[in-house]
């Protein structure tokens, strides 16, 4: 398992809405009820060795790429102080061939994070209880 699988491995660990993922080279993919499947990836910004944000795609059987969200690093984890005068936000990078965490985020940045990827999931699935249900009314 790679350093990204991993990662992903634990921010979803234990998630209902992840519990059939797949993970596969860089990425997870969460297969929902009607073929559609829910991929969740790191991604780069501005800078091309450092992952700020987790790119979730749901994708069609039929369709294809049906919707992307990006979710940023900035926006659920907190700046972590450097020095006297600098605080970051944590990212991935990798360096030197080795993929890791330029500072750490907080299990609870990462709890925060991952309930937001599973509120994504739980668009679609929500959709596709609606649409049954409206179906079975009829």
């Amino acid at each position: 398992m790679n350093f990204f699988q991993g990662e992903l491995l634990t921010l979803f660990r234990g998630r209902p809405e992840f519990r059939d993922a797949r993970y596969v080279g860089r990425a997870c993919y969460v297969p929902l009820p009607d073929g559609t499947k829910i991929k969740a990836e790191f991604v780069t910004g501005m800078m091309g060795n450092q992952y700020d944000a987790l790119r979730l795609t749901a994708i069609s059987p039929t369709e294809g790429k049906m919707d992307t969200e990006l979710l940023r690093f900035s926006d659920y984890f907190r700046k972590v102080p450097r020095s006297n005068l600098e605080s970051i936000t944590p990212y991935m990078w990798v360096y030197d061939g080795k993929a890791e965490w330029y500072v750490a985020p907080s299990k609870a940045d990462k709890a925060e994070l991952a309930d937001a990827a599973c509120e994504y999931v739980n668009l679609f699935t929500s959709e596709q209880q609606e649409q049954t249900s409206m179906s079975m009314s009829l």
